[in-house]
């Protein structure tokens, strides 16, 4: 079972910096997200994680709290590994702090995230073992800490396999 989820979106500059961090990996032989096919294969920061369905009051209270922050630049940070024996590899996004706020007004009207603490970031790989996450940190370990755009608000309907823009 899968989980409903609210998203932000980057713009084509920061989607395009992401995507390079996953085919180096592809090229390194390290599975990356380039592979994954679903429809909501982009980079994003999810905002809320959730097995209940969204439903219009959360989206609509998403878009009003979230809407007027965007766009809104965040500096991409480090790695960072979460997981056991498998791993994801992510990268940390530095939100700002009106962001930040909009984000927890969010939150709150959500009792059954499954991520009950906000670690804003991007994925870079999942299912990695041990050996491949340090493989992965190796290649893109040059990798510039640089700035992108969170742009849009999007909702992913789990159910029913559909990506709806929301801003």
């Amino acid at each position: 079972m899968g989980t409903h989820a609210l998203e932000l979106t980057l713009d084509e500059d920061g989607d395009a910096s992401l995507r390079a961090d996953w085919s180096a990996l592809d090229a390194a032989g390290i599975p990356s997200l380039t592979g994954h096919l679903s429809p909501s294969n982009a980079p994003h920061v999810t905002v809320v994680a959730t097995p209940t369905p969204i439903g219009g009051v959360l989206r609509d209270l998403a878009r009003d709290a979230l809407g007027p922050c965007l766009p809104s630049v965040a500096r991409l940070g480090g790695y960072a590994l979460f997981g056991g024996r498998r791993l994801a590899l992510a990268r940390l996004v530095e939100p700002s702090a009106e962001l930040v706020a909009a984000v927890r007004r969010v939150r709150e009207a959500v009792p059954t995230d499954v991520r009950p603490t906000w670690v804003p970031h991007v994925s870079v790989a999942r299912g990695l073992t041990h050996e491949q996450a340090a493989a992965a940190l190796v290649v893109l370990r040059d990798r510039p800490m640089t700035s992108v755009t969170l742009a849009r608000l999007r909702h992913w309907d789990v159910t029913d396999k559909v990506v709806t823009p929301l801003t």
